[in-house]
């Protein structure tokens, strides 16, 4: 498996100020793997300073009782590295599948950082979980684009827990 690298404080701007910026760090959480481009929202937690989750991520509506704890957030125009995402690839179980799959992503200048067979099924296919570093919802789209197309996948999605 390889280690996620940590995520930087760049590429999100909230309401807040920039010096409250520097104070407070930024983090992603793996719930919803929020990358530019998907609307996001801010929960400002004591013990991981500012977590970014998209905004129709499922924690996002457990955590609603603490309205005041929620600080609006965007994503700025100067992110320089890729961030994690999740895609779920339904595929034939057959040789070579993964192989293929994993370097199309390859391919498109994407890194993989973890894969799992997430369920396999009796007619011969499987789900694959890919977590990719992606720069954004549109080179996600591309790659995505670029797997469907793939002769032994059957179906691609992101995949939000």
């Amino acid at each position: 498996m390889i280690r996620r690298p940590p995520r930087s404080t760049q590429g999100v701007s909230s309401a807040a100020s920039d010096v409250y910026k520097r104070q407070v760090s930024i983090s992603f959480p793996k719930c919803c793997t929020p990358i530019p481009g998907d609307t996001i929202i801010g929960h400002l937690s004591t013990q991981r300073g500012l977590v970014i989750h998209r905004r129709n991520c499922a924690h996002v509506a457990n955590f609603n009782k603490e309205g005041s704890r929620w600080i609006g957030a965007q994503w700025s125009d100067d992110i320089e590295h890729g961030l994690s995402t999740e895609i779920k690839v339904h595929a034939m179980h057959t040789p070579g599948s993964l192989a293929e799959v994993a370097g199309t992503i390859a391919n498109k200048g994407c890194n993989v950082e973890q894969v799992s067979i997430s369920r396999e099924y009796e007619d011969d296919t499987v789900d694959i979980l890919f977590l990719i570093q992606i720069k954004d919802r549109q080179e996600l789209a591309i790659v995505m684009r670029e797997i469907k197309g793939k002769k032994n996948v059957l179906k691609v999605s992101r995949n939000l827990h």
